[in-house]
């Protein structure tokens, strides 16, 4: 990878980490999506960063990719589990991150974060060049039942490139046989979709 390009991701990465901190003040009772939506999106800019997608705000049993459209008057209540999703690019060279957040203080909520945090933990020790992309997933799938919950298998991380936000390789939530390994300079999304459902 070319030092400029690292310096643009890096960039991307340092906005998204900054636009989180400031995202997760945005959680509250009776909060409207849209307006978390549009408060996340104007913040990107301020930073001098770029929206990557329009920003995910996922509430509950909806596991992810939920978009405000202009006219939802759809509001947070205590005790929702909110899953919010956004990306940051600089110049075509994007981030992706999200988090989970609990509306008040819930202890189911609590303890899935909590697991979720765990399983990306213990997938970032299984990412090195040459490591299996299934390898990875085992990893999340682990952590997720040593917790007590389960993987979501068909959700799944991804490569991240340049104008390309879902690149290769697929990184899987569970061992799903994939043999692909991790080339040096990959960037991946490693994202853990955790349940305790179905």
């Amino acid at each position: 990878m070319e030092a400029e390009e690292l310096k643009k991701y890096e960039k991307a990465g340092k906005i998204t980490a900054q636009v989180k901190r400031y995202a997760e003040g945005l959680i509250k009772d009776k909060a409207m999506l849209l307006d978390i939506a549009k408060a996340i999106e104007k913040k990107i800019f301020e930073l001098g960063g770029r929206p990557a997608f329009p920003v995910n705000i996922s509430i509950n049993d909806i596991a992810a990719h939920y978009t405000p459209r202009y006219n939802d008057t759809s509001t947070l209540k205590t005790g929702d589990l909110v899953k919010i999703d956004f990306g940051v690019h600089i110049d075509g060279y994007p981030a992706d991150i999200a988090f989970s957040a609990s509306v008040g203080k819930n202890e189911e909520n609590e303890k899935l974060i909590a697991a979720s945090r765990s399983a990306l933990d213990a997938a970032m020790t299984a990412v090195k060049p040459k490591a299996k992309v299934s390898d990875i997933g085992a990893k999340i799938d682990a952590a997720a039942k040593k917790a007590g919950f389960q993987v979501i298998r068909n959700l799944s991380g991804h490569g991240v490139k340049k104008y390309d936000l879902h690149a290769e390789p697929s990184i899987p939530n569970f061992d799903n046989g994939d043999d692909t390994k991790l080339e040096e300079d990959t960037l991946i999304a490693i994202e853990p979709f955790i349940t305790s459902g179905q």
